[in-house]
């Protein structure tokens, strides 16, 4: 288990509001301004108080209606054919609901969203655009991570009319950077300084600019319609949402023996509970050994997996539980060829608690893979 570290304090403030505002530490901005606290960790300073609440309701429509499938067993989805949906679906879930599988397909704008039960890290697999927070607004393009803390309102608007495809998990437990110790460069897996960080907009809005966002708490969405639209004249601290390109993250190799999927770790639970690795274009000593892991491991392929010996291919997904032997595929040992550098790209969610195939799941799956 490696150890984790919270983000750098970053601070931004809206061009417009430069110099006229200041981070004291007090929370008491000047006249006029309100601030609104995340946590213990970040201060945002708004021009109309967030919590001007009109009225709230449901939508039965946006309920979440799933069953899990139990037992577990090796399984392979076929994500990238899931129908759209303006909110993410579950793909694989724990007991408890502390930690999921999602995916989020979109063929328009997303509603305004709350996610109230955890942290969030998006992969995005074909999704183009831009997600807008109360923070500020960030780019987003196919092969970038997003993080969307516990809390914080956000909403995506695709750049073009295309299939949008996101892939991620959700924690009860708060997401953050691996430390990989002293002794190793200060910018693996990648540096703080190369997180995009939203960007203020101090958007002035007027009384009659009510915003509506729905809000999920323990897997129930309710509507709620607030007074003003979210703006921000400026924010500091070090729990915010971000991007990061796979191209800014530095993946470890080694010329003399296979390393550990550990290695690869980019974000990750303080507990180990929950963690997230990419597998990038690197020096690949050898295929992974047989093993069985000690968690549930949840694979999505952005492209061609050397170990998957072509049975599944980019966009779809596999998922070795624990209790179960798994390894490269026979076709894949009988072509790999020796050390190499390989181009490929992936990203595993593990979860020491188990996880269980929805119903959608299951609607995905790809037939046989187990007996491979």
């Amino acid at each position: 288990m490696l150890p984790v570290k919270p983000f750098s304090v970053r601070q931004t403030v809206a061009k417009e509001f430069t110099n006229r505002l200041s981070f004291d530490g007090a929370s008491r901005p000047q006249e006029g301004v309100c601030a609104e606290k995340l946590g213990f960790d970040t201060t945002l300073y708004r021009s109309h108080p967030p919590a001007l609440l009109k009225r709230f309701g449901t939508d039965p429509s946006m309920e979440i209606r799933r069953q899990t499938v139990s037992p577990s067993y090796p399984a392979a989805f076929s994500v990238s054919t899931i129908k759209p949906d303006p909110r993410p679906r579950i793909l694989l879930e724990s007991r408890d609901g502390g930690v999921k599988v999602l995916a989020m397909a979109l063929d328009a704008d997303s509603d305004w969203m709350i996610n109230a039960d955890g942290d969030m890290v998006l992969f995005s697999y074909s999704g183009c655009g831009r997600f807008y927070t109360p923070f500020g607004e960030l780019r987003v393009d196919p092969m970038d991570f997003v993080y969307i803390p516990r809390g914080v309102p956000y909403q995506f608007q695709g750049a073009a009319v295309m299939a949008q495809l996101f892939i991620g998990i959700e924690s009860s437990e708060l997401i953050q950077k691996p430390d990989f110790g002293p002794y190793i460069n200060a910018d693996i897996p990648y540096s703080d300084q190369d997180l995009q960080v939203p960007i203020p907009f101090s958007v002035l809005t007027s009384s009659d600019d009510e915003w509506g966002v729905w809000v999920k708490r323990a897997d129930i969405w309710k509507k709620a319609i607030y007074q003003y639209r979210p703006d921000c004249l400026g924010w500091r601290g070090s729990v915010y949402p971000f991007a990061l390109s796979v191209r800014d993250i530095h993946p470890l190799s080694a010329h003399t023996k296979h390393l550990d999927p550990t290695a690869y770790t980019v974000f990750a639970a303080a507990s180990g509970s929950v963690s997230v690795q990419a597998f990038l274009p690197r020096y690949l000593h050898s295929l992974p050994y047989y093993h069985m892991g000690s968690h549930d491991e949840f694979l999505f392929l952005a492209k061609p997996y050397a170990a998957r010996g072509g049975i599944v291919g980019a966009g779809d997904a596999t998922f070795h539980p624990q209790g179960f032997y798994h390894g490269p595929n026979p076709k894949a040992l009988e072509e790999w060829q020796g050390p190499q550098r390989v181009d490929e790209c992936a990203v595993m969610f593990e979860s020491r608690s188990p996880l269980f195939p929805t119903v959608l799941a299951q609607e995905l799956e790809i037939p046989d893979y187990r007996y491979h």
